[in-house]
């Protein structure tokens, strides 16, 4: 069989499939959004940053960009007083995954992703070890989801609340379960 055949049966036998397959996953959020959190969803970037800095000197910010209404791009991150990212934080990382297994730019990731299909900060589910993270998050999603709201692309900061009791934190995840 000649060379040009193989491409041709191979660019019909997978590409075509992997195309179709990538374009109907790419409407799922927007047929989802249709009837999302943030109904009325103005276009821009929209920053949430917490008001102080935390112990260890980082201040967490979400910034959502959105797109035709629904919320297509997701940055979370902190920022130190110098203006360092967390997520470049070499040791912070590497130190972090040691503790714990898992590297907390997972989190970031994993969250940022749900927020994109779902639209609503809401319906986040954690990961292992990973509540704090996703009750700040969450707490900035909805402010910055507030702001697209009302079309107010100044950056926004917010108070976030003490960490839950593991206590707490076990028994919400026994009733997201349920």
């Amino acid at each position: 069989m000649p060379q040009s055949t193989r491409a041709v049966l191979f660019f019909r036998l997978l590409w075509r499939p992997l195309f179709k397959l990538t374009f109907l996953i790419s409407l799922v959020p927007l047929i989802i959004g249709c009837d999302n959190y943030g109904a009325g969803l103005q276009d821009g970037y929209f920053t949430a940053i917490s008001e102080h800095y935390d112990k260890e000197g980082w201040r967490d910010y979400l910034t959502i960009f959105v797109n035709n209404g629904a919320i297509t791009t997701v940055e979370f991150n902190a920022v130190n007083a110098t203006g360092f990212l967390k997520s470049w934080d070499m040791d912070y990382l590497s130190q972090a995954q040691l503790e714990s297994g898992v590297n907390p730019n997972h989190y970031a990731r994993l969250y940022a992703n749900q927020l994109i299909a779902l639209q609503d900060p809401e319906q986040i589910r954690g990961a292992v070890g990973g509540d704090r993270v996703r009750q700040i998050f969450t707490v900035l999603a909805k402010e910055a989801i507030s702001q697209s709201t009302m079309g107010d692309f100044s950056l926004v900061s917010v108070s976030i609340p003490p960490p839950e009791s593991t206590q707490d934190s076990q028994e919400k995840d026994i009733a997201d379960k349920q």
